[in-house]
């Protein structure tokens, strides 16, 4: 978007300094889930969603632990469950946009 906007003349100077792509994920029944669904979403155990820049820094981190806390190892499978997803994103991104 931000392209076309220089091209066409709405903005002068790029006013986005990297892209940005978000993504869910959570664990149901032990299991890491990416991209929940509304049904897996509001049954999982644990469900966070990751706003990351296409360098790989983080924006937003919101998430709960529904039925039992979160220890730093899990949160860091979810961390990286993430990561890969939002690799995809702009992989896709990148292919067709």
């Amino acid at each position: 978007a931000q392209a076309h906007w220089l091209n066409i003349q709405v903005i002068s100077k790029q006013i986005l300094k990297d892209d940005v792509a978000a993504v869910s994920v959570g664990f149901k029944s032990e299991q890491g889930l990416l991209d929940l669904d509304f049904s897996e979403d509001s049954t999982a155990d644990t469900d966070f969603n990751f706003v990351f820049t296409r360098q790989g820094n983080i924006l937003e981190i919101q998430g709960t632990a529904e039925k039992e806390p979160l220890n730093w190892s899990k949160f860091d499978e979810l961390k990286a469950l993430a990561d890969s997803g939002v690799k995809q994103v702009f992989n896709v991104c990148d292919k067709y946009l």
